[in-house]
């Protein structure tokens, strides 16, 4: 597991060639907001098919929407433990394009 402390941060290491079998990324972020990092993502590279996992505060069917309209896999309220371990259980046993 690595921690980033923003966006920025995790698509430079993209750049650099880092490889993650998975991303967990906060909505809410100063700079650039985790939609706009799901679109970022998915624009092409490496990373581009890796599960995303949204995880927020917000548990609002608008924010879900947009979480996929974005690029998000699945999307999880912060504090939900079993939510977050179950969603990465179910994301990293589907098949990645390579």
């Amino acid at each position: 597991m690595v921690a980033v402390a923003g966006p920025a941060e995790a698509l430079r290491l993209r750049d650099r060639g880092a490889v993650f079998d998975a991303i967990v990324s906060d909505i809410e972020m100063p700079g650039m907001d985790g939609f706009a990092f799901a679109r970022a993502v998915r624009e092409g590279g490496p990373w581009a098919a890796l599960p995303i996992v949204a995880l927020s505060g917000r548990g609002d069917t608008a924010a879900l929407g947009l979480a996929r309209e974005s690029g998000f896999t699945d999307f999880v309220t912060k504090h939900d433990r079993e939510a977050l371990v179950a969603s990465l259980r179910t994301c990293l046993a589907l098949p990645v394009a390579a």
